[in-house]
This record gives C-alpha cells, sequence and structure tokens, in this order.
C-alpha cells in the first residue's frame, strides 16, 4: 500500500490556508487508508509493526464468510507452519507436525475423562490414563463402527482387571469376550475366555492340576478322534482317585496269558489267590501246595512221582489195570506191532503203538488196530503227520514252528517277536500306515506324525488334484510354470518390478532409477521413464500442458512482496443508461463504463478494491448510489465529455465510494 506522508502542504507564518491545502491533506489520508488500509509492518508511513495485542484478550479472526477457510500462517525464514480452520468440515487441520513434551498430556473430555502423554520420568512410556478413579475403556472400530462386530472395547477397571469385548451380538452392546486378573503373585493371576481357544502350537502347564467342567473321581481324559473328554473306568477294571487299578474277580482268563507270563518271580508267595484266576489258568508248580518229599521230588518246575506209587485216580468209569510191561513194552522186531488199546466200555476207540510193518513208525489210530494212514503218524527222524485236524489245548509255541497265539486281531497286521508270541497290531485307522524306527516295534502313524515320520515335514496330506502346502519349504524342483501357478522362474532381478507373461514366466524389470516410473501404452509391455519423457506420456510436459515453475509467480493466497510494477487491461463495462450497475470484481480491478442516461451504483458483491473510469456522452444522467457506507469525493456532472475515476472499497460488510473529477 501506498504510506501516508503528513503535512502535504507546509506554513509559514502569514501565509493563507485555502482549502485546497485542505483537501491535498484529506486526500493523501483517503490514498493511504481508504483503498488498502493501514499495515503496521513497520514501513515508511504504515506505522510500527505490532507485537502485542490487549484489549478484551480476546481476537476474532475471519469476516464471517461462508464457505471461506481462514489461515494462520507463521512465516519462518526457511519453515512456515500453517494453521487452517476449515469452515464447511468444521474443524482445526495443522500442515506440520505437532510436538507435545515430556510429562505434558493431550486432555479428551470437558471433566478431563482421558489423558494421553509421554511419561519421561516414571514409565518411560506413551500413557493413556482415565481420570482418578475412574475406569480407561478404548474402543476400536472398523468401518465406523455402524455394524454389530464392527467394535471391540477394551477397558481397564479401577484396580487392574483387563476385559476385551465385542459387539457382534448386538451393535453398540460389548460382550465380554476376554478378562485378565492380574495378581501380585504372578503364578495366581487369571486369564478367563469366554469362549473356545484355539492354540495351532503345543500347550504347556506348569502348574499340576487341569481343572475341566466335568472333575468327577477316578474319570481319565480319552480321546474319541474330535476331541478329549472325561469319561469313568469301566468294565472289569476300576481306578480309585488316587490311581489305584483293581482287577475284578475271575477277569484273568487262560487266554490272556502267555505261556510262563506269571511265574516264580512275578509273584510273592501266596499272591495269587483263587478268586482272581479263571479255570484253566497256569500256575507254577512251585506257588502250589506241592511239597517234595518220598517217592515225590519237584525240579525246575517239573514234578517227579516214582511209578510204583501211581494209583488208580478214583474215576469209577475207568477199568483196566496198567502192568510193569506197559511201562517199558519190548517187542521182538518183526513179531508184530506194539500197541496200547484205549477202551470205554470193553470197545476199543483208540490204539496207540509202533506200526511193525511201517518201519516201527509211532502211530495213534481211531480204530481197533493201526493203519498205514494212521490218524497220527511219527518216524525215527520225528517228522509228525496228522490225517485229521490238529487241535491244541495250549497254544503252539514260535519256537516250536507256532505262533504262538490262538488268535489275531481280525485285520490286525501281524509282528515278530523273537521266540515270544506273534502279536497283531490294532486294525489300521483309515489314512494310518505302519512305521518303524529300526529298534523298537512299528507303530499305526498318521496326519502331520505320518508326514513328520517319512520326511515330508508340515506338507498336508494331498489328493492327486488338489495340492495344499500349509508350511515348509519346496527345494529341488523345477521352476513351476505359470499354467501350474508358479512364476515359471528361479530368480528375479532384486526390487525389479515383476511383469506378467500370459502362461510364460513373470519378468521382471531393471531397477527403477531415481526419478523413474513405470508407463504404460495400453498395448505392449510398460516401460521405466523419467524426464521430460515421462511428463509428455502422463500429460504434464512443461511448455504445453503445464507451466514451468517460476519461483516469482504471485499466488492468491500467497503474501508475497512485488519488487516490479504491472500493468493491466482495462475491462470495457459498456454505456449504462438504466437499472442497477453492480460492478463484478472478477472482470478486473480497472474497468471504465459510460455513463449514457441515469442509473444506479451498487458496491461489488465480494470485498475487493476497483477503479472505474466514467465517461459521460451526450445522454449522460444523474448517477445515484446505492448500498456503499459512505460516498465522498467531487461532485458527478452530466456534461458531455466529463471524466470521472468511481474509487470502490468493500471489506468486511463496509463499503466505500470516492468519486473524483478529471476537469
Amino acid at each position: 500500500m501506498t504510506g501516508y506522508s503528513s503535512r502535504q502542504s507546509s506554513y509559514t507564518t502569514g501565509d493563507t490556508i485555502s482549502a485546497a491545502d485542505s483537501n491535498d491533506e484529506f486526500d493523501a489520508l483517503v490514498t493511504a487508508f481508504g483503498t488498502s488500509g493501514h499495515t503496521h509492518d513497520g514501513t515508511a508511513g504504515n506505522g510500527g509493526a505490532l507485537s502485542k495485542l490487549t484489549g478484551s484478550n480476546s481476537i476474532t479472526i475471519g469476516a464471517a464468510t461462508a464457505g471461506t477457510d481462514i489461515t494462520v500462517t507463521f512465516d519462518g525464514e526457511t519453515n512456515d507452519g500453517v494453521l487452517l480452520w476449515m469452515e464447511d468440515e468444521d474443524y482445526f487441520k495443522y500442515n506440520d507436525d505437532i510436538m507435545v513434551i515430556d510429562n505434558k498430556n493431550i486432555i479428551f473430555g470437558t471433566d478431563s475423562n482421558v489423558l494421553i502423554g509421554y511419561d519421561e520420568t516414571t514409565t518411560d512410556s506413551l500413557r493413556i490414563k482415565a481420570a482418578e478413579g475412574a475406569a480407561l475403556a478404548i474402543t476400536l472400530c472398523a468401518d465406523e463402527g455402524d455394524d454389530a462386530g464392527d467394535e471391540w472395547k477394551l477397558n481397564v477397571a479401577d484396580g487392574g482387571v483387563l476385559t476385551l469385548g465385542n459387539d457382534i451380538n448386538s451393535a453398540g452392546t460389548h460382550v465380554t469376550h476376554m478378562t485378565l486378573t492380574p495378581h501380585a503373585t504372578v503364578a495366581s493371576s487369571v486369564a478367563a475366555f469366554a469362549g473356545g481357544v484355539t492354540i495351532a502350537g503345543d500347550l504347556t502347564i506348569s502348574g499340576d492340576d487341569l481343572t475341566m467342567g466335568t472333575n468327577t473321581s477316578g474319570h481319565i481324559l480319552v480321546a474319541d478322534g474330535t476331541n478329549f473328554n472325561p469319561v469313568a473306568v469301566s468294565g472289569d477294571v476300576t481306578m480309585s482317585s488316587g490311581g489305584a487299578i483293581t482287577i475284578a474277580n475271575g477277569a484273568v482268563e487262560n487266554a490272556m496269558l502267555a505261556d510262563d507270563a506269571v511265574g516264580a518271580d512275578e509273584l510273592a508267595a501266596n499272591a495269587v489267590v483263587n478268586a482272581s484266576v479263571a479255570s484253566g489258568a497256569a500256575i507254577a508248580v512251585n506257588k502250589t501246595a506241592l511239597v517234595a518229599g518220598t517217592n515225590i521230588t519237584l525240579a525246575t518246575n517239573t514234578l517227579n512221582v516214582d511209578d510204583s506209587f501211581l494209583v488208580n485216580s478214583g474215576d469209577d468209569t475207568t477199568s483196566g489195570v496198567i502192568t510193569s510191561a506197559g511201562y517199558k513194552a519190548n517187542v521182538a522186531d518183526g513179531s508184530g506191532d506194539v500197541t496200547f488199546a484205549f477202551q470205554q466200555g470193553g470197545t476199543t476207540s483208540y490204539i496207540m503203538g509202533l506200526d511193525d510193518s511201517d518201519s516201527n513208525t509211532f502211530k495213534i489210530h481211531s480204530a481197533t488196530a493201526l493203519a498205514d494212514t494212521s490218524d497220527f503218524t511219527m518216524d525215527a527222524s520225528g517228522n509228525i503227520t496228522i490225517a485229521g485236524g490238529l487241535t491244541l489245548s495250549t497254544d503252539l509255541t514260535v519256537a516250536n514252528g507256532g505262533t504262538g497265539a490262538s488268535t489275531f486281531t481280525d485285520g490286525g497286521v501281524l509282528l515278530g517277536n523273537g521266540t515270544g508270541a506273534i502279536t497283531a497290531m490294532a486294525v489300521l485307522g483309515d489314512g494310518e500306515m505302519i512305521v518303524g524306527d529300526g529298534t523298537t516295534d512299528p507303530v499305526a502313524e498318521s496326519g502331520a506324525t505320518l508326514r513328520t515320520s517319512i520326511g515330508l515335514g508340515s506338507i498336508a496330506t494331498q489328493a492327486s488334484d488338489s495340492v495344499n502346502i500349509s508350511g515348509g519349504a519346496i527345494t529341488g524342483i523345477t521352476d513351476l510354470v505359470v499354467a501350474d501357478g508358479g512364476t515359471g522362474a528361479s530368480t528375479f532381478t532384486d526390487g525389479g518390478v515383476l511383469l506378467g507373461n500370459g502362461t510364460g514366466a513373470i519378468q521382471a524389470m531393471a531397477v527403477l532409477a531415481d526419478g523413474e516410473m513405470i508407463v504404460g501404452d495400453g498395448t505392449t509391455d510398460p516401460v521405466a521413464e523419467s524426464g521430460a519423457t515421462l511428463r509428455t506420456s502422463i500429460g504434464v510436459a512443461i511448455g504445453s500442458d503445464v507451466q514451468a515453475f517460476d519461483a516469482d509467480t504471485l499466488k492468491a493466497d500467497t503474501a508475497d512482496n512485488l519488487t516490479a510494477g504491472f500493468s493491466t487491461t482495462v475491462h470495457d463495462a459498456g454505456t449504462k443508461s438504466s437499472g442497477t450497475y453492480t460492478p463484478d470484481q472478477d472482470d478486473g480491478n480497472i474497468q471504465k463504463a459510460v455513463n449514457g442516461g441515469a442509473h444506479t451504483l451498487a458496491p461489488t458483491t465480494d470485498d475487493c478494491a476497483v477503479i472505474i473510469q466514467y465517461t459521460n456522452n451526450a445522454s449522460a444522467g444523474t448517477i445515484t448510489t446505492s448500498g456503499f457506507t459512505l460516498v465522498d469525493g467531487d461532485d458527478i456532472s452530466t456534461t458531455n465529455g466529463d471524466d470521472f475515476f468511481f474509487y470502490l472499497t468493500k471489506a468486511n460488510g463496509f463499503s466505500l465510494l470516492t468519486v473524483k473529477a478529471l476537469q
């Protein structure tokens, strides 16, 4: 602005002061204050720079203009700070960082409900705290929190109990899902979950107790293929809460015991009671009531009885006499068979002996005499031939060519056991395989356990047409082609942007140089461009699409200092002969018009300063004004050819018209 210089006219004693002298002084005041105001920026004629505002201790910035944002700029030498009031959005906007120093807070709520600050002194951390005695609640919202399930509410109660809740059941109503209750003794702290908890890794319980919904004494945890449940031990075995196992009377049968499974070394004296052993079970001789004495000896579980003490068993249905020849039967070779006949009711049912006509082969036959094809034949080499079926009361041991067992699990895989009885595994479950470790018996495995044993790591079970790899790494294979979901390559340029290539291998561009961008043409592969080439491609070529940067460009919203003058094109507003003429500041700040008839002049719509050069023509009429706060200056004539400058100024709701005649 033009500064105000006082004393436009100087006087000495005796001078005559004319009206023109006063007019010059007032014209200078109008020029200085009537258009652009007094800046108080320290320049000549504009007053000293302001350093303090006093009065009511309140400052209002802005003209209460609708839709107009208000900007306060802190003008630094290198960096400026900008604070904006966003009129339509109804909030402040800061264009720079905001720093809150140590141990100071940002306070939320009229009653200082929540404070957020960096605690340097005590905890050396960011602290979010509620008011004294109040709980702290933080609600995390997705999607503006307008749907059920969008909100999680974290609450810390006075005393330290932390809860986390969600409103998925009813929007805005938070139900607690997790509760953490602290304790001075950390091991006594409690974490409670209202629903299920899924643990991908192992669960380690450092304490000794696992408390469940059902904790009945004597129950054990049994898996049902889906999960573990407490189940009572039932059947022939019961278990106490202390872990002691009791076998029911008569539950142990002969078929359940292998040969010599219960012997002298396994049982204490009189440890086996009659009620505990089923009929027919094998008991070691030295655990019986038999005692070695006259004509009876015990040696390695063998009972030896002198033949002279053999007597009738007491079964009166048995007849016949055993003579001394019966013990050592001896017949001269070729003199016939040596046989024993077994009779019942005087009728021979079975015969046993040596067949003289068949190389003295030992035979047993269900007839009255031996035959070439007797039921049982054993030659001198110990080879046995049985004509019919063989039924053994005791399982034939492995050492004797048998299995050592009388029954096997239907479908169970058989396992050798040295000279012990062959054992049968349980029927393999769906997907199970038999896996060995080179030392102990093989076992049935499936799922992740099986995959680990056979070296597949954590790879999941796969279908032939659907492979799903859930973990681990794949190495040593030919590059997986794009058609099969791969990249078709085994290496890419570090930092290179990848480009598709149909079913061909993915390609990597070279690393983008400083300032390069990727540009496509809609047809061929995109390329890296920079500088003028890039600006042309994206439609911002300097000189044709956009103006080159010029630090001296004057911006409408940025304060600047002009160091050179400028010219302007005068806008021709035309001839005004009737109605109301409201100058439009958008047409320019310097305009011209012709007074061609009586009409009314009104202020501009927006705040601005406009100069209008008026010229009267032969039809000039009276110009009246409307809407101005103040009109002053020279009179407006209607004389043809008279010229005037009309100075229009409007600011903050006030408007001024100053008329200056140019003749």
